[in-house]
């Protein structure tokens, strides 16, 4: 005799096997042709409602192509496909109105192998290829994994990983993290509002690259470069030294050996307990910089306006170059304190600086050697106070 309880239990399990079964057709619903394709040949991808593809090179003078649909029934869509002696062109679209589209393919080339690739939105994976590379997608996330050649991709968001590879070009994202790593050639990499970050990237001689305000420095292997268009940076440690960048927002880096260069377009600048040269600059903000042993290097502050601090140990043997710069409009009672010995002199008039727009602007200068005078510290700011600390 069945009960209310268990003509309930029956009718969900035999939904839940319906809706199993069918989620299992539509995973297992893919479907598959194959194209003569000649080494070196063109792939051109043309997904004018969206589409995601994943392309690696094989030793075969075939491309292979599946393609999926985790949602939606293949048959809705028009899939078109053009093959040539230089190549093959596949066109996907919609052959209905869909709420949305997840149309994936999975597509074998010859290892040389241009690409080009126009779609309203979806990832690209690129694997063991060597060519030329072009192409945008609207939105989604570009992987590169053991390319040679060149490349310019652009994404409208999304993250960017670029790894093992040999590559000159550009790649870039409206918004979204990027990730250089083990890349040897000259690629550019930007995004309009993610970290760029760079792990072992070199020139073609060899030489380790990272953001452009790395300048000469001796980067490693354990360097962290970062470069942002806009956005804070965060850095807790940096045995290896640090390169830091970003268009706009605050800056932090604590625990750095080595260097540190740290530049904010317009943001505070915290740079804690380094041990070597230091950098530091902002268009408008505070800065803290502490050195903490013997800081092997010079230290270099600048800010357009605001407040600087600098604490160094006792005993620590410089050579001071400080300016304080003040417009008519401020308050004008800006100072140098600091725990280290200097001399102070005063501008009596007002001077045009063009460098301010032409405001008129009145300085103070800090000077003097201290001890062996074996660092430099270089301090400019306007309309702010410059204090220097011994601990």
């Amino acid at each position: 005799m069945f009960t209310k309880k268990t003509l309930l239990i029956a009718t969900l399990s035999l939904a839940i096997a319906a809706l199993a079964a069918g989620l299992a057709t539509a995973a297992d619903d893919a479907r598959s042709k194959e194209f003569d394709f000649p080494a070196g040949g063109r792939l051109e991808l043309d997904f004018p409602a969206g589409g995601s593809a994943r392309v690696e090179g094989w030793d075969r003078p075939t491309a292979s192509v599946t393609w999926t649909d985790r949602r939606n029934d293949l048959d809705d869509y028009d899939v078109a496909f053009d093959a040539g002696t230089d190549g093959l062109k596949i066109t996907a679209e919609p052959s209905r109105r869909l709420q949305q589209t997840s149309l994936h393919f999975e597509i074998m080339v010859p290892r040389r192998c241009d690409l080009l690739l126009d779609t309203a939105g979806g990832s690209l994976e690129l694997v063991g290829l060597e060519g030329s590379f072009r192409g945008r997608t609207a939105g989604g996330s570009l992987r590169f994994r053991d390319l040679k050649g060149s490349a310019r991709v652009t994404s409208g968001g999304g993250e960017i990983e670029v790894v093992d590879c040999e590559l000159d070009g550009q790649v870039r994202t409206g918004g979204g993290e990027v990730r250089l790593e083990n890349v040897t050639g000259d690629l550019e990499a930007r995004s309009g509002g993610g970290e760029v970050r760079y792990v072992n990237v070199r020139e073609r001689g060899g030489d380790r690259r990272g953001p452009a305000s790395c300048g000469d420095l001796s980067i490693t292997d354990g360097t962290i470069l970062i470069s942002n268009a806009g956005g804070s940076i965060d850095v807790r440690e940096a045995p290896e030294g640090a390169c830091v960048e970003t268009g706009g927002g605050d800056v932090s880096v604590r625990r750095a050996d080595r260097f540190v260069v740290a530049r904010t377009g317009g943001g505070d600048v915290d740079v804690q307990t380094a041990s070597g040269a230091v950098t530091a600059s902002t268009g408008a903000g505070e800065v803290y910089v502490a050195i903490e042993g013997d800081g092997e290097g010079d230290v270099e502050i600048r800010t357009g306006l605001g407040d600087v601090e600098l604490v160094v140990p006792k005993g620590f043997g410089a050579v001071l170059d400080l300016e304080i710069a003040y417009t008519r409009s401020s308050r004008q009672d800006y100072r140098i304190d600091s725990d280290l010995p200097f001399d102070e002199e005063r501008t009596e008039r007002w001077e045009q600086e063009s460098r301010h727009g032409g405001s008129a602007m009145k300085y103070i200068y800090g000077t003097g050697t201290v001890g062996d005078g074996a660092h430099r510290i270089r301090i400019r700011t306007t309309n702010g106070d410059i204090t220097v600390r011994e601990r």
